[in-house]
């Protein structure tokens, strides 16, 4: 994405698109839509990309206050799949992708009934 100035017509358009697609994200997650809407991960980074700073903005003030850190659990399932001896090596990046998302699933699950 082009990193338009903040005060320009095509950094307000994109924004309000960016804001509308971020806090409706769970309308593409009900029928009619199709289901693999549900393997979307907003937060997910791709090496070597910077994420637009409106939409980091964005993921924050969506983002439940008790969810984890993406970015944390990126690191924590690497130790994850280190520790279980699971070769990331010897994954497909759809495995890989798969095992994340389940990964922070279970992740959530954990943290919804941990002491804060």
């Amino acid at each position: 994405m082009f990193n338009w100035p903040k005060n320009t017509d095509r950094y307000r358009r994109v924004s309000r698109f960016v804001e509308a697609l971020f806090t409706k994200w769970d309308k593409f997650l009900e029928p009619p839509r199709h289901p693999k809407w549900r393997d979307v991960n907003l937060a997910a980074t791709v090496p070597g990309w910077t994420r637009w700073s409106f939409a980091d903005e964005m993921l924050r003030r969506v983002r439940p206050p008790d969810a984890p850190d993406p970015q944390a659990a990126a690191g924590e399932f690497a130790a994850f799949l280190k520790n279980n001896g699971t070769a990331s090596a010897s994954l497909s990046q759809d495995q890989r992708d798969a095992l994340f998302r389940e990964f922070l699933q279970w992740q959530s699950k954990q943290h919804v009934g941990s002491p804060q």
